[in-house]
């Protein structure tokens, strides 16, 4: 690189703080921790600094010491009078890099045995490679190297006999002591690791298009090019210092013609080894010219694709299919640290048998073959799907993942729940027994209303799609009556439970907090369902939202199960164990957007993203905090297989006993109601001086149907909408009577409060002012409120703790999930005691009842000073966040 040496070369490095493009944290392994800032549209590669850290720990993988290794040393001074310098990226030197430092500039090079030039991306990687790299490696000194390195491509430069220039890729770079050869032939040990598989095949795809080669051509060749690589690879890796056949022919010298025909010759074996598993038979030549197949070899060839991350997999997959078999795949998928969490929590061990039923990409199966464990095995894999599309989906994924043990079948899971697929079927002493097949089921089902079952042979294959009444005394029991349809999601439950082994086998399963909440008689009986065949032995909540990509907006659940040997009568006769409540806040992307960006750990104090050892960003996420929370947890403890290993540095996580969920009469397992978070709200407030909000107000009732139609429809009203209202502020509208809208169903008398009902509204309430005729939209209760309490109601109302216990409490799967009047009469609120207190909060509540708007702030300061015993709750860091 060209500079002026008296140009201030650590300003990019070091100015974060004046805003701009994200900035980053990196730990350099010579320079220790930098400060850089980045310049690409990800906000993730700070100009070539991170880069130039991945080259140096390259080089210090190969044995060079980093006593030996200058960063940016100028290598000649040019021009100008000298001003003007070429210098490198980095440089490997003979001796101790102080002694060359110390040495007259003209004299450095001629210690420099390996020169380094770092570009932050490939767009102009040929015209850098003629005017930067070759000149430095024209001024080094007899044979002295020159590395080309972007986040692409790596190239290594030598001269050869005849001080021609040769070209090699990045395996040809000798270690510490070794004697420079030339290119190598590669072999799977020499292959480089690759962080982004999407951007390798990206850029094969602009070589074979600068060759004129069409698009579909370009897709053809490239699942050619794929399936080959992974072959390759998967023969090479029990003898890792064998050739491998595919090779660079240009770098090794080898004819193209001949290049070509070998090949060719290898699609032809992997046609055959993958004969079963492609949705289309793979032709066995090539469409494209022998030099394209070339520039493809070169870019492909030096690189491991095998074994990448499964983020990376995933990435690469989603758009490789779409563009080669033109599947639009964000409905199959869930996202990788979702499914990676999901499956550690679920524990998946060695040799078990592991089922997804609702296989979709069959990213669950892809996660549980992953885990490491050791020279025990993996875990043996199955999963079915009615659509042939997932199907072919899955065996794609499969393929790319180096999978083996997985058994794919194009099935209805929940019509062949009682088939060989599903469940074993033996005769003990001529009585036949069912029994499920597998140790470990795993399941993101399709759920929702309109998703039902409605085949009555289906139906009556299951418990649940039948209808369900109480007894005389109360509990619920299994009719033989049909019912017209049932959610498919239901079933799932139900199904997933039946193919699991007795006594030990275990479920986990994403279900709708509807279900887990909501008191429409079929959930609750679901739950009872559940809580008879099953122990219920963790629920952990994601943030709403966070499987908006795949098409649900709703909140959902992990549940996780251990099946009972022998189903209860009653789950009131359930042995008493706890149960792991966990609510995850961070999932390390923005939930609330449809593909939201990735959201990373950064520092406090600047701002900047925060690198780990590899250069790779950290999402902040929660979910290894959770896992850790759960498996220290005493449902861990009773659930070995749960526990796994548990950090012992962890302190518990939270967990509540089976018999206060069955003490409910509706079962609910609605994990907001039962996080910690919530519990320990209330518990704080009931510490001291308290009282319950249904005691000190009363509810008044919206107005009816009937009501509503004897308006005057010429009369003026003052209408308040939901979306005009904050925490103690509200605004009106003036409308005729026949302009309201069918939800104005609240008359409101002066002093009156309304607070909001739903999970997306419960910070919102206003105190009415003295103003006629004023008419309030239904998503509001409307409660009048003892006057001695007011100030009380009026300080709650404003606190956050008033806010968690409501979201806690609502019932159902989205934004709308409503806040009954029950529940609301059942949140607790602090009393105010101090006299002093009470003087000085009162100004604001005789405004709001002038209808003038300005409590909060003043009860916040409060509450911050400790002048009010509310606990100090944090505000949720999003939206999305539960509770």
């Amino acid at each position: 690189m060209m500079q002026d040496d008296n140009t201030d070369q650590t300003s990019e490095v070091h100015d974060t703080a004046s805003g701009g493009p994200t900035a980053l944290t990196l730990v350099c392994p010579i320079r220790g921790q930098l400060k850089v800032r980045a310049k690409t549209k990800d906000g993730l590669r700070p100009s070539e600094e991170a880069l130039r850290i991945e080259a140096i720990r390259h080089l210090l993988a190969l044995g060079y010491e980093k006593e030996y290794i200058l960063v940016e040393p100028v290598v000649r001074k040019i021009g100008n009078q000298g001003r003007n310098s070429l210098r490198a990226d980095l440089a490997v030197t003979d001796i101790p890099a102080t002694q060359v430092k110390a040495l007259p500039v003209e004299d450095r090079v001629n210690h420099c045995t390996i020169l380094v030039e770092v570009k932050r991306d490939n767009a102009k990687a040929k015209k850098v490679k003629e005017t930067q790299v070759e000149p430095l490696l024209a001024f080094g000194p007899p044979g002295c190297l020159a590395v080309y390195w972007d986040p692409i491509e790596q190239r290594v430069f030598w001269h050869d006999q005849k001080k021609q220039t040769q070209e090699g890729y990045l395996a040809a770079l000798p270690g510490k002591g070794e004697k420079f050869g030339g290119n190598p032939k590669l072999t799977y040990e020499r292959l480089q690791e690759t962080a982004n598989l999407r951007e390798l095949f990206d850029r094969v795809e602009d070589n074979l298009h600068a060759h004129g080669v069409d698009k579909q051509a370009r897709y053809d060749f490239m699942l050619q090019l794929l399936l080959a690589k992974l072959f390759d690879e998967r023969s090479g890796f029990s003898q890792p210092t064998k050739p491998l056949r595919i090779q660079d022919p240009k770098a090794i010298g080898l004819d193209l013609s001949v290049a070509k025909d070998q090949f060719e010759n290898l699609l032809s074996d992997v046609a055959a080894f993958y004969a079963n598993d492609l949705p289309k038979e793979l032709e066995t030549t090539v469409g494209v010219s022998r030099e394209a197949l070339a520039d493809a070899l070169e870019v492909v060839a030096p690189r491991r694709i095998s074994h990448s991350s499964r983020s990376a997999l995933q990435d690469f997959f989603m758009k490789f299919a779409k563009d080669t078999f033109k599947w639009d795949l964000a409905q199959y998928f869930t996202p990788t640290p979702l499914t990676e969490f999901i499956v550690d929590l679920a524990n998946p061990q060695a040799l078990e048998l592991v089922k997804d039923p609702a296989l979709g990409s069959g990213d669950f199966l892809m996660a549980a073959h992953e885990r490491d464990l050791g020279a025990r095995g993996k875990p043996k894999l199955y999963g079915a799907d009615t659509s042939e599309t997932a199907a072919q989906v899955a065996e794609l994924n499969k393929i790319l993942h180096g999978i083996d043990q997985c058994e794919i079948r194009i099935e209805d899971s929940l019509a062949s729940i009682d088939g060989a697929f599903s469940v074993r079927t033996t005769k003990i002493k001529g009585v036949e027994q069912v029994n499920g097949r597998y140790h470990l089921l795993i399941c993101n089902p399709p759920f929702g209303s309109r998703i039902t079952i409605k085949d009555p042979t289906v139906l009556a294959k299951y418990d649940l799609g039948h209808e369900w009444v109480r007894d005389a005394q109360g509990e619920w029991k299994r009719t033989d009556k049909l019912l017209k349809s049932q959610e498919t999601g239901i079933l799932f439950v139900e199904a997933c439970v039946r193919q699991a082994l007795r006594d030990g086998g275990r479920v986990a399963i994403i279900l709708p907090n509807g279900y887990l909440g909501n008191r429409t008689p079929r959930f609750q009986h679901l739950r009872e369902w559940m809580l008879r065949h099953t122990r219920v032995a963790a629920i952990v909540s994601f943030p709403r939202f966070t499987f908006k990509n795949s098409g649900a907006d709703v909140s959902a659940s992990v549940v996780v199960m251990e099946r009972r040997e022998a189903p209860l009568a009653t789950s009131a006769a359930s042995d008493d164990y706890p149960v792991a409540i966990e609510l995850i806040e961070r999932v390390g992307w923005q939930a609330g957007q449809r593909n939201g960006p990735k959201t990373w750990v950064r520092d406090e104090e600047d701002g900047s993203v925060i690198l780990d050892q590899n250069g790779e960003p950290t999402l902040d996420a929660d979910f290894q905090d959770v896992l850790s929370r759960v498996r220290s947890s005493a449902a861990g403890s009773r659930f070995g297989w749960l526990a796994g290993e548990a950090p012992a540095s962890i302190s518990p996580g939270h967990s509540v006993p089976v018999s206060q969920i069955i003490a409910d009469p509706q079962r609910c397992l609605d994990p907001k109601r039962l996080s910690g978070k919530f519990l320990d709200v209330r518990r704080t407030i009931e510490a001291d001086p308290y009282f319950l909000l249904g005691d000190k107000v009363q509810f008044v009732a919206p107005l009816t149907s009937a009501q509503v139609r004897q308006r005057t429809p010429g009369n003026l009203y003052r209408y308040v909408e939901i979306q005009d209202c904050g925490p103690g502020l509200y605004s009106s509208v003036e409308m005729r009577g026949w302009q309201l809208p069918d939800r104005a169903r609240h008359t409101a008398d002066a002093g009156d409060v309304f607070v909001g009902g739903i999970w997306g509204s419960v910070s919102k309430w206003f105190l009415a002012a003295d103003e006629p005729n004023l008419v309030v939209t239904n998503g509001f209760y409307r409660l009048k409120v003892e006057e001695d309490y007011l100030l009380d109601v009026v300080a709650g109302l404003c606190s956050e703790a008033y806010a968690v216990q409501a979201r806690a409490l609502s019932r159902g799967s989205d934004g709308l999930a409503e806040v009954t009047a029950e529940d609301l009469m059942s949140i607790v609120l602090p009393r105010v005691t101090d006299p002093n207190t009470r003087r000085e909060l009162q100004p604001y509540i005789d405004q709001l009842k002038a209808g003038h708007t300005s409590v909060k702030s003043a009860v916040e300061d409060m509450i911050a000073a400790g002048k009010l015993p509310h606990p100090p709750v944090s505000a949720r860091s999003s939206h999305v966040v539960l509770v």
